[in-house]
């Protein structure tokens, strides 16, 4: 190491301070340094589970809205059944309400910690 320059130096240092981290101790703090790769990594690891959720409330919504749709065009099943399937409808348009809630308020939570907008727009 000692013919690498003082730059280079930190920069292996806060290398091995990465790899040496444990994975969920830097989910777990707060990202404030985003012109560090890795915290930009962590921010797009967060984008992309936010955009998973999303996809699955929107699956499970339409899943609801079909099996409605079967069920007024065939009067069948009658009863309990069918209250349940009233009921998936009205959970499922609740739990997409709120993961696109959560979806816009992770996006500005991005936003405002500094997130460059390169990276925020391929999850607009």
């Amino acid at each position: 190491m000692q013919g690498l320059g003082r730059v280079a130096r930190l920069a292996l240092l806060g290398l091995f301070v990465v790899l040496a981290t444990p994975p969920g101790f830097l989910a777990a703090q707060e990202v404030t340094d985003l012109d560090d790769a890795h915290a930009i990594a962590i921010w797009r690891t967060r984008l992309d589970e936010g955009r998973v959720a999303l996809a699955e409330a929107r699956h499970r919504f339409e899943a609801a809205h079909d099996a409605y749709a079967d069920w007024r065009q065939r009067k069948y099943p009658r009863g309990v059944r069918k209250e349940q399937l009233v009921r998936e409808v009205a959970e499922a348009e609740t739990a997409l309400a709120e993961t696109q809630a959560a979806w816009q308020r992770l996006q500005e939570e991005a936003r405002r910690a500094g997130v460059p907008p390169g990276v925020l727009r391929n999850y607009e």
